[in-house]
């Protein structure tokens, strides 16, 4: 009884918008005791996701049915030209992303549809430049990256509410993600992002490279590389998003854009003087 009335404390809170959830000690605590009381007999998170099929991606990439998946169990999909060095390239274009929504997509505001394409544009050339050179040019020895935005579905934050006021809702709530396809800490109502990725070469135009992949809004997901406060301030941070539209799809793309920063700095580093 006395978690579901600090469930109802911070349901109230947040319907209200109190700001201090996110700075109070006090409000960060009585959100971990919601969560981790919910969690307690939940199954662990997992670690990767059901990869949807190759034809989700299709009509964004030249050739979708050379996808294999990743070896890292992530869900997402990808192929390479094994003849082609990526160190030959010192310069990148980022291209401005294109969107091609599936039917499946929910309905976006044309505002909040820009808005979002250029956070996910910005959030890439911030973690390329620097030390990438960016350039707004085709050219020998450009890499350009072009990003096609094929779902978009919004988190409905009414839903995550009603989920945090039902008491014993947790359980079923994170069920619900494998149960769906989903990956666990997940449900339908948190919304979905996927992308297509194709890497050209600059001189030949050349599809040197693809990725795809869809990210899932999760609210129950503890990093365990990182300290107790941090995992747990994380933790915080996953279920707070669940009550702001389109705070996990702006989360995909920042981790879309380091990711992509992460590969970068593993094919560089490999080069010779």
């Amino acid at each position: 009884m006395r978690h579901h009335v600090a469930r109802l404390a911070l349901a109230t809170a947040i319907i209200k918008g109190d700001s201090m959830l996110n700075r109070t000690p006090a409000m960060l605590g009585t959100l971990c005791v919601a969560v981790l009381v919910g969690c307690a007999n939940a199954p662990p998170a997992a670690t990767s996701s059901t990869a949807p099929k190759t034809d989700r991606y299709a009509k964004a990439l030249s050739f979708p049915d050379r996808l294999r998946p990743n070896a890292d169990a992530s869900g997402a999909m990808s192929w390479t030209d094994a003849g082609i060095d990526f160190r030959q390239y010192d310069r990148i274009l980022v291209e401005r992303i294109r969107v091609d929504l599936d039917s499946e997509s929910s309905s976006v505001d044309p505002n909040d549809l820009k808005a979002l394409v250029d956070y996910f544009h910005q959030a890439i050339v911030k973690a390329l430049d620097p030390p990438y050179r960016l350039v707004d040019q085709s050219a020998p020895r450009v890499l350009r990256i072009r990003i096609t935005l094929v779902d978009l579905v919004s988190t409905k934050p009414a839903m995550s509410v009603v989920v945090l006021l039902t008491p014993f809702a947790t359980l079923p709530d994170l069920a619900s993600g494998p149960a769906t396809g989903r990956p666990a800490g997940s449900a339908p109502y948190l919304g979905r992002s996927a992308i297509a990725v194709e890497f050209i070469d600059g001189e030949t135009n050349a599809v040197i490279a693809e990725y795809a992949e869809t990210r899932f809004g999760r609210k129950y997901v503890v990093d365990t590389s990182k300290g107790g406060n941090q995992a747990m301030a994380g933790l915080a941070t996953n279920y707070l998003d669940s009550y702001s539209t389109w705070a996990y799809a702006k989360q995909a793309f920042d981790q879309w854009a380091a990711q992509f920063r992460t590969r970068l700095d593993q094919i560089n580093a490999t080069k010779t003087n």
